[in-house]
């Protein structure tokens, strides 16, 4: 639903998509925003934010760079690598090439929502339990190389710390390590 709200213009069908979230949010007992949270798809890509998919004798390799933004080079049948969509796969699978151009704006889409949702979040004043957050965060593939890069504040000891993720761990604005057992509360 929350895709579809992403494409419509009008005001009513904008209304009646948000209605139905409202009320499957509150269903489960969460709000629209968390639902959007554990409702997002990961597409079929790896861990290391990449998905290949064939199409004829080419390789399509979309990934998700360190801006947030959504890379393809193809693979031809010869293995080299090239920016643009080979000869023979232009000439002979026309169709594919349609279906993996319409996935692709899909999910080029789908970033660009989710940075404005979580450039939103600051807003909303929510406050989450160390392993909801760094699951629905830090280890989501198609938000992680995002909010890595964020400040966040964290409450550790009966205190706010601000951190940002660096190399293998959170750092403070002083540049000293969080313990993350202390965020998480173990």
């Amino acid at each position: 639903l929350a895709r579809l709200r992403r494409r419509l213009k009008r005001p009513g069908e904008i209304k009646t998509v948000d209605k139905a979230l409202a009320a499957l949010a509150a269903e489960r007992g969460m709000s629209a925003s968390e639902l959007e949270e554990i409702g997002l798809p990961d597409f079929g890509f790896a861990q290391d934010r990449t998905l290949e998919i064939a199409v004829g004798p080419a390789t399509a390799i979309l990934s998700i760079d360190e801006e947030h933004a959504l890379d393809v080079v193809w693979r031809g049948a010869n293995g080299e690598l090239q920016k643009s969509v080979p000869v023979a796969v232009k000439d002979a699978y026309a169709t594919e090439l349609k279906e993996l151009k319409a996935r692709t704006k899909e999910i080029d889409e789908t970033l660009k929502a989710q940075r404005l949702r979580i450039e939103r979040l600051y807003l909303s004043d929510r406050a989450w339990p160390f392993a909801v957050w760094k699951s629905r965060y830090h280890d989501e593939l198609l938000v992680s190389g995002l909010s890595r890069r964020l400040i966040w504040s964290f409450e550790v000891g009966g205190r706010w710390v601000s951190a940002i993720y660096h190399r293998d761990g959170f750092v403070d604005a002083a540049g000293e390590p969080l313990d993350v057992a202390a965020i998480a509360g173990v």
